[in-house]
């Protein structure tokens, strides 16, 4: 073996070393286990649909337990941050403006979109 050879061979040898010295495993984060919901309460406007602040909003499970609950804010607006996936049933009211319900599905990784009408007063 030529001294140009066993050259080659131990630059070969010490830069193996080293992309093994710095290789690591990079894990990718794990699926999302949790969804969440972004919604708007609205009424019957004399234009049409116009949003309902300060509504009371509730996030019901089917069989009527309560998950989490907010008040919507500018626009009839509210948001469900880290709801576990299922079906759920989103219930406002505000007194002297009326009540509502609807359902939403919430899915892991993703934000359901759902609208509350309140019908009454």
């Amino acid at each position: 073996m030529t001294f140009r050879s066993r050259l080659g061979l131990m630059i070969a040898v010490i830069l193996a070393a080293i992309g093994f010295t710095f290789t690591q495993t990079v894990q990718a984060d794990p699926a999302p286990r949790t969804g969440g919901i972004l919604g708007a309460v609205m009424a019957r406007g004399s234009n049409g649909p116009v949003g309902v602040p300060g509504a009371a909003v509730q996030l019901l499970t089917e069989n009527g337990r309560v998950v989490a609950q907010t008040r919507s804010g500018e626009g009839g607006r509210f948001t469900f941050r880290d709801i576990r996936p299922g079906r759920y049933v989103v219930v406002a009211a505000k007194p002297d403006v009326g009540r509502g319900r609807s359902p939403v599905a919430v899915t892991a990784g993703q934000i359901a979109r759902v609208r509350v009408g309140l019908i009454g007063g």
